[in-house]
């Protein structure tokens, strides 16, 4: 069932003792604001919200990442803030999907993206919890010790790619990120700049291969 937020009991809010770090990069902090409100009456667990304001126009990468390193919670996620609609429990069942399994790094929702097969989930699907390649980061559960074993986002993308990156480079040292396909989590998914994509793509393809030469080395 997809939640508004608008009646906190409706939602079956269960509240935990551990909070979740939330990072919400934005151009908009006004806005993103009164989204993530929405979003956390129906997160399933105590939040610390984050709202990193990009104001010199670095990207997504570098406005993540200065949220990442205020974090000092065992799970922290990476939340767009254009989320429209969400899976009630949304933030807790992404937590759940990999708590307590040592060789995961991440959980991701279903929803819309150009990332499959996150893509091809739908409102209401049956439980799953299923190893991918990689997630899209619109909205994603990562657990902190992992991530700082693994590194932060890598800041020589601008926008796209550096989750990308991130989820081979953890695979490259064991851990594996999930596809929570019973959560869905939907948001609005922008075009993207030419100029940018091409770099950001460019810069995937030759990190890519040096990690696969590192590795065979």
């Amino acid at each position: 069932m997809a939640g508004n937020g608008s009646n906190i009991e409706e939602c079956a809010v269960i509240l935990r003792p551990e909070p979740i770090t939330i990072v919400v990069p934005t151009l908009a902090p006004g806005p993103a604001e009164v989204a993530v409100q929405r979003n956390v009456a129906c997160a399933g667990c105590r939040t610390i919200v984050d709202i990193v304001h990009d104001t010199k126009g670095e990207g997504f990468t570098r406005t993540v990442n200065r949220g990442l390193r205020r974090a000092s919670t065992d799970y922290v996620c990476i939340l767009n803030d254009d989320v429209e609609s969400y899976t009630d429990d949304w933030l807790a069942k992404l937590r759940d999907a990999i708590h307590g399994m040592p060789g995961l790094i991440a959980a991701g929702p279903s929803g819309p993206c150009k990332t499959t097969p996150q893509n091809t989930g739908i409102p209401g699907a049956p439980y799953g919890v299923i190893p991918v390649s990689h997630l899209a980061f619109f909205c994603v559960v990562l657990k902190m010790h992992v991530l700082e074993e693994v590194g932060f986002l890598d800041e020589d993308f601008t926008h796209g790619g550096s989750d990308v990156f991130m989820c081979w480079a953890a695979r490259k040292l064991g851990y594996v990120p999930v596809w929570a396909r019973h959560i869905y989590v939907a948001h609005t998914v922008h075009e993207h700049r030419a100029d940018w994509h091409r770099a950001d793509q460019q810069t995937l393809k030759r990190k890519l291969i040096e990690l696969n030469r590192r590795d065979n080395t």
